[in-house]
């Protein structure tokens, strides 16, 4: 299994855990819930960086081209944690600014399937 490049940390990243309760809403108003039979997975997770570098940019890239579909390696960063993952469809977006000049500002998300133990 490849693993993520060794490019900087991402500056911000977004994610949760899927509720592990189906609910419904009754017409009488009533509400019911159960325990899903599943396992409950992780929401897909968003990583962003405020100035990545155009090599790091480069790097993602490359990889996400050759990992598009293919489950990775992926170590969170504060915890040290690691997941196999892989992307989601969303493209990688960056945006150039006149504040940073060299430097990006760059969005991919991606999806954690299982904490590799």
């Amino acid at each position: 299994m490849n693993v993520w490049p060794d490019i900087a940390a991402p500056s911000s990243m977004s994610g949760g855990i899927f509720d592990p309760l189906d609910e419904a809403n009754m017409e009488t108003g009533d509400d019911a819930a159960r325990p899903r039979f599943s396992v409950p997975r992780q929401q897909p997770m968003r990583l962003e960086w405020a100035a990545m570098s155009y090599a790091d940019f480069d790097a993602l890239v490359a990889f996400h081209a050759n990992q598009r579909s293919t489950p990775f390696l992926w170590v969170r960063p504060r915890t040290g944690a690691q997941w196999e993952a892989r992307f989601v469809s969303n493209a990688i977006t960056h945006n150039e600014s006149r504040d940073t000049p060299g430097r990006l500002a760059v969005q991919c998300t991606i999806q954690p399937i299982r904490r590799v133990e």
